[in-house]
């Protein structure tokens, strides 16, 4: 009789742990032995230390670090550059506005050029910047000119006159590439293997401090694979605008030693370029296929069309137009039946240090939290999936940790560094 009550509880053990193992297998925490590909730790679980640096912010982009401590931080929206010391806890303004040598007229990203030197870009490749000695904030105006005896260097200048300056190595480098396609000339498509996938590709403009002159260092991934569409068959014309996050982007970044990782977000392709210009790859990630909901996608739309009046009004006001126009309706492509696997959206970049890229992934419908791969590129494997909170914004990536931009409830910034002795999560993702 107690063999029966044993077995009978047994059984009823066995039913009940299957049912629990069911009801969480959704969620964001691993169950049991087998780790779902959504599964992901949030940024305070996966860190073994937080700090919170000094100070409070309107809109931080872009900071860089020196000397694993010192964070050279723009708040653009106060137009206003700091240097902050992790380590002291001190916090004081850096640099001086102007138009004089070594001034900036705006404040720009702050990218770190040399193991002492920052570069406050402003926006535009051939727009004169600041270097600026961390130590300090004293430096010097960097002008390209745009006339050079190559004419095919010429052409590929000209070409770009609206190249964004998007990142720099510890060489002395900084990189800039096309916001949009404006020209068909010198493309390819990439990655080459795999066709269905490929996507445009433009010029990648490198800008020497050290030699103070542009070349063009291999091609790069368009922003967004498919270009906006214009509309067949239907009388007026009107033009298709691309869904933001609900479109597949592309993206590219350079690690502070030279190299770069592309990216293909339609199929969550990378590829690696030497400093050399030599290509390794192309190879991809599994990932997992996250249906896009009609919910999500209308509520995105009409979010979308409300920012952009708001912005057009606001503009309009600002130089005094008596009479607000009429604003234009705009179309959208149609909702996809899946996310893209990445989430560029077309602000949202890659980070990276060592041999290990942050890549921001999707796995729920927009607005949404950043979840970002840790892809160990020499190994060309996931070694981990980190969960930012809503309210979060990755920053910066470095040996020594991730710095974010938490939100208050008052719409002010500080930043926060999560450290790990090790990228890896507490439970790989395989």
């Amino acid at each position: 009789m107690y063999g029966c009550h044993s077995r009978e509880f047994e059984l009823r053990r066995q039913i009940i742990t299957l049912f629990l193992l069911g009801l969480f297998a959704g969620c964001d925490q691993p169950a049991g032995d087998r780790v779902p590909d959504t599964w992901s730790t949030p940024i305070a679980e996966w860190a073994e230390r937080i700090d919170t640096l000094a100070g409070e912010y309107t809109r931080v982009m872009n900071p860089a670090e020196f000397w694993d401590s010192i964070l050279i931080v723009p708040d653009v929206a106060e137009n206003i550059l700091w240097k902050v010391d992790a380590t002291t806890g001190d916090r004081t303004l850096f640099g001086s506005r102007g138009s004089g040598p070594g001034e900036y007229p705006i404040v720009g990203w702050a990218m770190r050029v040399h193991r002492d030197s920052v570069a406050i870009t402003q926006v535009r490749a051939l727009m004169p910047f600041p270097v600026l000695s961390v130590a300090t904030g004293f430096g010097r105006t960097q002008t390209f000119a745009t006339s050079y005896d190559a004419d095919a260097l010429t052409r590929v200048v000209r070409m770009h006159q609206r190249s964004v300056v998007r990142y720099a190595d510890t060489l002395g480098n900084l990189y800039a590439s096309a916001a949009t396609d404006s020209d068909q000339n010198g493309r390819r498509r990439w990655p080459e293997t795999l066709v269905e996938e490929a996507v445009g590709t433009t010029p990648r403009l490198r800008l020497s401090l050290r030699g103070h002159r542009i070349d063009s260092s291999g091609l790069v991934p368009l922003p967004l694979k498919t270009a906006v569409r214009t509309e067949s068959g239907a009388g007026d014309g009107r033009a298709l605008k691309a869904v933001g996050p609900y479109s597949p982007h592309n993206s590219w970044v350079v690690l502070p030693d030279g190299r770069s990782v592309l990216a293909g977000g339609a199929s969550y392709t990378l590829e690696v370029m030497q400093a050399s210009g030599e290509l390794e790859g192309p190879w991809s990630v599994d990932y997992p296929r996250i249906a896009a909901s009609s919910e999500g996608y209308n509520a995105w739309v009409e979010d979308n069309r409300r920012r952009t009046a708001g912005l057009l009004s606001r503009t309009l006001r600002s130089v005094d137009v008596p009479k607000l126009p009429r604003l234009p309706y705009s179309e959208y492509e149609p909702k996809p039946t899946h996310l893209p696997p990445l989430n560029f959206a077309g602000i949202r970049s890659m980070h990276g240090s060592g041999d290990v890229v942050w890549v921001p992934v999707h796995l729920e419908d927009p607005p949404v939290r950043e979840i970002w791969d840790l892809v160990h590129i020499g190994q060309r494997r996931r070694i981990c999936r980190v969960a930012l909170a809503r309210n979060q914004r990755l920053l910066l990536v470095t040996a020594n940790g991730a710095y974010v931009a938490v939100q208050d409830e008052l719409d002010l910034e500080r930043i926060v560094r999560f450290q790990a002795s090790a990228w890896s999560c507490a439970m790989e993702t395989g």
